[in-house]
């Protein structure tokens, strides 16, 4: 509660920091950004940059016809609208904070695509968005949104080998896979797991919710993707416990599809066929479980400076609104973003 808390009031305060105050700052902001990164970052950040924004070449924003009813995995129109529009998505929602934090910095008009929410399928046209499938075409480009959902990192107390032998997850099961989880190892000695969704469903298989801290004493966390990411990823890969997951097939600002399996965490078979034996192999090989855990822990470092974070995602809106035609940017900034 507490960190909702510090969001809330947090995103209010830039809410209320007049437009012409941001728009004005913007320039400068951008320049101090590029002066204070040796080539090395640069090139880091670029390559970041043109993973969420892959387009290179110029398109037009035009009104489409209203978006359908999204199934997974379907093509289909995103919403139109100034950028303004975007951000009464679900009014007062982390959507609507997050994407004003980014937007402050611009003419409110500018025109864009977006598509909100849990997003499992592929756009007509450059939109921007929270999540992507992992084989989506270009035209999903991603910012970082809903983060304080999904964006939670923690410090773990606990040192791998002091943590119990038990593989732990809460979590509500509506999808398949994690349904099939959950029917076949919630009797097994290796795993305490449960549904913690509504009651009418799943209920033999049903426990209460346990906050992030009770789930620390374990040496294995799983994660398992929900209607499109995992929310518990990120702040699982800073624990000191063993991240055991399928390979993702959504990806979103984590940037899921370069996390290597069995170098930042424990990949299991699509069929969990093989989750026994790769309990038994890490619960014995302890130095190998915290070498993953290890190299998890650098991967999410890259995601906690906030200036970096909020720059990237405001240049991820320039990139957009350039090739649309609505605005000019400076040199640095097409190499930057390699056009």
């Amino acid at each position: 509660m507490a960190s909702q808390f510090v969001y809330n009031t947090a995103s209010i305060a830039k809410i209320l920091t007049p437009s012409l105050i941001t728009r004005a700052l913007l320039e400068s902001k951008i320049a101090k950004f590029f002066a204070r990164l040796d080539s090395s970052a640069l090139d880091s950040l670029s390559s970041r940059l043109r993973f969420y924004h892959r387009i290179s070449t110029p398109f037009a924003i035009t009104p489409l016809e209203s978006p359908k009813h999204c199934e997974r995995l379907g093509t289909y129109a995103p919403h139109y609208g100034r950028i303004k529009d975007s951000y009464k998505w679900r009014a007062f929602s982390t959507y609507h904070y997050d994407m004003r934090s980014y937007a402050r910095y611009f003419d409110q008009n500018l025109k864009l695509y977006y598509g909100f929410g849990d997003v499992n399928y592929y756009f007509t046209h450059p939109a921007i968005t929270k999540s992507r499938p992992i084989r989506s075409s270009q035209n999903s480009i991603l910012l970082k949104l809903a983060q304080n959902r999904h964006f939670v990192f923690i410090k773990d107390p606990y040192g791998f080998k002091d943590k119990q032998d038990m593989i732990f997850f809460r979590g509500a099961c509506y999808q398949e896979h994690r349904a099939r989880f959950l029917h076949k190892f919630f009797d097994a000695p290796f795993c305490d797991i449960g549904h913690t969704g509504n009651p009418r469903v799943h209920t033999p298989y049903l426990k209460p919710k346990v906050s992030i801290a009770k789930h620390l004493p374990y040496k294995f966390l799983l994660s398992l993707e929900g209607n499109d990411v995992a929310s518990n990823l990120k702040w699982v890969l800073s624990s000191n416990s063993l991240c055991m997951m399928p390979r993702p097939k959504y990806e979103t600002w984590f940037m899921e599809s370069t996390l290597e399996p069995n170098v930042h965490y424990c990949e299991i078979a699509d069929d969990y066929s093989d989750v026994e034996e790769k309990f038994e192999f890490f619960r014995t090989h302890t130095e190998a479980a915290e070498e993953i855990i290890h190299n998890a822990h650098r991967f999410c470092a890259r995601f906690l400076d906030k200036r970096t974070e909020e720059m990237l995602n405001i240049l991820v809106l320039r990139k957009y609104f350039c090739l649309s035609g609505q605005i000019s940017i400076s040199a640095i900034e097409r190499e930057f973003f390699g056009l």
